[in-house]
């Protein structure tokens, strides 16, 4: 019984996001000294002793801005706490779900690279994206949509 109970409790939401510190010290093993990352809470870049940035709270196009803006190397998402974020201002649901959990999609992406993916316990997924700067657009079209079609 009480192996059971402390295996229930080392699962449970609010324990420790052990995924978030194996992101961490994979990043301090793989990204540059001066690599910006970015994700929803700051425990990553903590792990792996590089400077965080915040996730926006905004749609994809303001994504994709502030990770021009702000020179990030490197994009975290996970099921813990970025799955779960509510909508941005005047999106329809969870904008940034589909770089979780639609691999079509993310295949399909041409200014983040999945490099790495931790997925063993169901509901804590991470996934780690290298930002490929020269792919993001860097103005908004004639028509103002962003990014440039």
């Amino acid at each position: 019984m009480r192996r059971e109970l402390t295996a229930y409790f080392q699962c449970t939401p609010w324990s420790e996001p052990i995924e978030l510190k194996q992101a961490g010290l994979w990043l301090k093993a793989h990204a540059a000294p001066d690599a910006f990352i970015m994700a929803c809470k700051p425990m990553t870049a903590f792990y792996a002793d590089r400077s965080w940035v915040s996730l926006p709270y905004m749609d994809y196009e303001g994504l994709l801005r502030s990770l021009r803006e702000q020179r990030v190397s490197f994009l975290v998402m996970d099921e813990i706490f970025a799955g779960r974020l509510p909508a941005a201002r005047g999106g329809g649901g969870p904008q940034f779900r589909f770089l979780l959990y639609e691999p079509d999609r993310i295949r399909a992406l041409t200014e983040l690279v999945p490099v790495h993916v931790l997925n063993e316990q169901r509901g804590r997924a991470v996934i780690i994206y290298q930002v490929i700067r020269e792919r993001l657009p860097s103005s908004p079209s004639e028509d103002g949509t962003f990014p440039p079609r």
